[in-house]
Formats: structure tokens, sequence, C-alpha cells
């Protein structure tokens, strides 16, 4: 994903590539709140992670078995509420990750699909699974599913009507029909948020 942005035109500068002990949960909000704390009206921020999940968190390098050190959607969902941008897109490829959606019963449908949330953060929220559901690597791609072809369709194939912009239901559908075809319908991506369903994510050259 990092190589996608980078390739895209992404300052680096603007981009924080955390792996391995540089993921511990602080670093992990820190880097958070300064690459937001820099955004403008009309920027774009995404949050990306892949790694472990567990019921409603996600596990950052320094977890150690309590639940003080879990990574919560709280504490993510805090630093987009804060952010100035527009454009907030919270994308994760983690076991269980879709068990941070909490859908109130009057949600609404949209396209088949949830788009309420517990606020009006106005973020995209874009989870590799249901919350019953683990997230699979796949030896065959050098990746996991999702994440592998959330890239490969924002390179361009999810681009439907050819129209040289990426919006986000072109960006989750593609990505939900392959990850449901590659695993046999054992791993379904979900989406959900408080946003406009064509608003443009990437734009092609």
């Amino acid at each position: 994903f990092y190589n996608l942005l980078v390739t895209s035109g992404v300052k680096k500068g603007n981009i924080a590539l955390l792996t391995d002990y540089n993921a511990g949960k602080q670093n992990i909000i820190n880097k958070l709140d300064m690459i937001f704390s820099k955004a403008k009206t009309d920027d774009e921020v995404i949050f990306f992670f892949s790694g472990h999940g567990s019921k409603g968190s996600f596990i950052p390098y320094d977890y150690n078995g309590y639940s003080s050190t879990v990574l919560g959607y709280s504490v993510i969902k805090a630093s987009f509420k804060k952010c100035k941008a527009k454009k907030k897109l919270c994308i994760a490829d983690a076991c269980f990750s879709g068990s941070i959606k909490k859908a109130p019963a009057t949600s609404k449908e949209v396209a088949g699909e949830d788009k309420s949330l517990d606020d009006k953060s106005g973020v995209v929220v874009m989870m590799s699974s249901r919350d019953y559901q683990t997230s699979r690597e796949m030896p065959s791609l050098k990746n996991g599913a999702f994440t592998h072809y959330l890239v490969k369709g924002l390179k361009g194939p999810a681009d439907k009507n050819k129209d040289k912009t990426i919006t986000v239901s072109e960006m989750y559908y593609y990505t939900k029909q392959h990850v449901k075809l590659e695993t046999q319908n054992k791993q379904i991506p979900i989406i959900f948020g408080n946003f406009d369903e064509d608003m443009p994510i990437l734009y092609l050259d």
C-alpha cells in the first residue's frame, strides 16, 4: 500500500510507514496525529493498518496481552475527528476487523451496504472482513487477499466506468468481489461510515 501511495504522487514526507517495533501503540497514535494535523480541508487522509486484530481493536507491535495495550478504534476515530480534511479513509486488513462497526437499528442502506456510524466524523471505514471472519493470507498472492486486491484495483482495474477516477464505491466493490471469489466467500470485506459513495479516492494518469 505504501508503494501505491508513492507511485501515485504522495510525497514521502506526508506518509508515515511504521513496521515491526516502530508500530507500537503510542507511536502509531503520535504519527497519526502528526500527519492528520498537517491536513487541510481539501486534502485526503488515510489510515491503513495491516496486521492482527481483535474485537473492536487492532493489535500493535508492543501488545502484551492486556487490553490497555490494544489500539482501539475509538482512539483512531478521535484523531479523525480532529482532522480538517474532508476525505478521510480508515482501511484495515486484520482478522475480525468488521467488529469495530457499531450500526444503530435505524441505519440507512445505500447500494446494499450500511453507511451508518455512531458519529458524524465523515470517515470511510473499509474493513477486510466481517466481525466473525479471519482475514486470509494467500501464499499464491504473496499478501493478504484484501490488500492484494485493494492495491490492484486502485492501480486501475477498479475504475469500472473508465473515467480515470476511482470512487469509494468502485474501490469497495472491486475489492469485495475479488476477495469473495479468492476466499470462496470465507472472507467478505465491509464498508460503512457517513460519506458520499461517489467521492473520488484516486485519479489515474
